[in-house]
């Protein structure tokens, strides 16, 4: 499947240039070694910097997304930043230096409306804008709207654009007219209507399983509670005409049968969607069999059945850059092998943190869709399917303490904490363990105002008794056919167990309530699609509001010594003990 309906594949930047004659003939020669060199088109555009506006893509494959360094990837970066091969996830992909001819290619093909931004989807599935708007390069990009309206750009990704909506400021006087994007002097082709496609009801992205003949399609609008009875009446539709069997359903998870493949050339570039009761929702997911954009994924058959990895991680986060390289260091260190962080709109320069990472196995998947983290875990687990046997769905102020890691910081030689942990437990279980729930102890600021550098481990020390809810580590091969997440836990195939992990041997310490700095960042948004949004004044006795806690980010009193009944100082201990987390001196993440 692809998202949106024109093809980005081959896309080349003319470079016309009458001032220059030996040195194209030069670079002529030196295109033609780096062809051989590494199987790729490279090619420079010598106009000036004003004149380009990002990057441009040829051989686009995988799911489109460049910027996840892996470090089996093999990724190789020059300096100059004039060109930049990536090899992931099936494909070799060359980044372009800056081209004059971007603005032919890139068009903005749909507008989808959140409470107050508006998201612009691109049609192809690399424009460079990402990379030349986050590298210095001095472009300057604005939201376009009808009556010369502008607004500011709040992100900005390969395949999307974040936009504060216009209706602040400019109330009534946008909807209804077309809606693009300004870059520098230039205006990018659009067919996008701003107020045309709302997000309340909208098909937005999908998997597609090769092999099993079926498509999972992400669909908001469906249920407003976490139902799995199948609504009469649901069918999957590509164009106007053809119509599947909804194969599994639960929550914003649609699984579809694929129309006969006779179908398909007559379905090429086709709107993907749902017909309720002959209720149509509008969609931005495109039927492309030979393409996957953004969030279309393809999950190739794994006819060896062996995984690369034994445990992965997956977990969605939002301006949490500054706690990540503590948590992937750490995590790495007891057993985890790779790391998809599905990033959600952050603009906290979480890449250039993940950079940094990126000898830990991490890779970034850009994911818009706000209040989505049910759907964007089930994504990541199809995604890591094929990848890995066991996937851990844990938040980035959460913190898996398996009790044998005082045993591990002493011996090396020792299997790794979390993957002696889950065979122990897959053992009781007769091998048929499909998932197992770790009990939550939160803590609360420890009476701190500021997060030392030293991080959460080392100085949140002050929980609450009794645990509240799990986390869970999932068996990629146990997940019922529909994906389906709860965020805790997923739900498994029959002949699959949920287990619990013993207290003694295993717990998350969760980070709950930070200081007040960070905590009141929270206010902003909440990530799960059935979890009442801060200040709504309603579910006020939920588990997920915080005692005390009203609906404004107002600091109660006291906020320092609050969700302190016992003082746990037990990972910290092992944490400051642990040689292999230490250089020059200092935790690896205070470096």
């Amino acid at each position: 499947m692809r998202r949106w309906g024109l093809d980005s594949a081959g896309f080349l930047g003319s470079c016309p240039s009458p001032r220059i004659q030996m040195p194209w003939m030069l670079l002529v020669v030196f295109g033609g070694l780096l062809i051989f060199w590494d199987n790729g088109i490279y090619r420079d555009c010598l106009e000036e910097e004003n004149s380009c506006v990002g990057k441009l893509l040829s051989h686009p494959v995988g799911d489109g997304f460049l910027r996840n360094r892996e470090p089996e990837d093999n990724t190789n970066s020059l300096k100059d930043g004039r060109k930049v091969t990536l090899q992931r996830e099936g494909g070799i992909k060359t980044i372009y230096s800056d081209s004059p001819d971007v603005y032919k290619t890139i068009a903005v093909e749909a507008a989808v409306g959140f409470n107050d931004t508006i998201l612009l989807l691109l049609n192809a599935s690399f424009s460079g804008l990402n990379a030349a708007f986050h590298q210095k390069r001095g472009h300057k990009i604005k939201c376009l709207f009808a009556r010369e309206v502008k607004t500011r750009v709040l992100v900005v990704e390969d395949e999307f654009v974040l936009c504060q909506d216009p209706l602040d400021s400019f109330p009534n006087s946008t909807v209804g007219f077309d809606v693009s994007l300004q870059i520098d002097n230039s205006f990018l082709r659009s067919s996008a209507i701003y107020g045309h496609m709302m997000w309340t009801k909208l098909v937005y992205g999908s998997v597609l399983f090769e092999g099993e003949g079926d498509l999972l399609i992400f669909v908001k609008g469906l249920s407003r509670m976490k139902r799995s009875v199948l609504p009469d009446g649901l069918e999957c539709q590509y164009g106007n005409k053809i119509r599947t069997q909804v194969v599994s359903f639960c929550q914003e998870n649609v699984r579809c049968k694929l129309p006969p493949p006779q179908n398909w050339q007559e379905l090429n570039g086709k709107e993907v969607t749902v017909a309720l009761r002959n209720q149509i929702f509008h969609s931005v997911v495109r039927f492309t069999p030979s393409h996957i954009h953004h969030s279309n994924y393809r999950v190739a058959p794994n006819e060896s059945k062996e995984r690369p990895h034994f445990l992965c991680v997956c977990t969605l986060v939002w301006n949490g850059a500054k706690f990540l390289k503590e948590w992937i260091m750490y995590h790495s260190y007891i057993g985890v092998q790779k790391f998809f962080i599905y990033d959600n709109n952050s603009d906290d320069e979480i890449e250039s943190v993940l950079e940094s990472l990126h000898y830990y196995n991490v890779s970034r998947h850009p994911w818009p869709w706000v209040k989505t983290q049910e759907a964007s875990f089930s994504h990541c687990m199809a995604r890591a399917s094929n990848q890995c046997v066991w996937v851990a769905f844990i938040d980035v102020d959460e913190f898996i303490f398996p009790k044998n890691l005082s045993s591990f910081n002493k011996d090396r030689t020792m299997e790794a904490p979390l993957h002696s942990l889950i065979k122990q437990h897959d053992l009781l279980h007769n091998g048929k363990l499909g998932q197992l729930k770790v009990s939550n102890f939160n803590f609360g600021p420890s009476g701190l105002t500021t997060l030392p550098r030293s991080g959460q481990m080392v100085n949140y020390i002050c929980r609450m008794k009794v645990p509240k809810r799990v986390k869970s580590i999932v068996r990629a091969s146990a997940v019922d056919s529909s994906y389906c997440s709860r965020v805790h836990y997923f739900d498994l195939k029959v002949g699959y167990v949920s287990g619990n992990a013993r207290r003694k041997d295993a717990v998350i310490h969760h980070y709950k309530w930070h200081v007040w700095q960070d905590f009141k960042l929270k206010f902003a948004r909440r990530a799960a699609t059935y979890v009442t949004d801060w200040g709504q004044n309603k579910d006020l006795d939920s588990f997920d509001r915080t005692p005390g806690l009203g609906t404004q980010p107002i600091e109660p009193h006291d906020w320092i010594h609050q969700f302190c009944e016992i003082k746990d100082t037990s990972l910290r201990d092992l944490i400051t003990n642990a040689s292999r987390l230490h250089a020059a001196g200092k935790l690896l993440w205070e470096r």
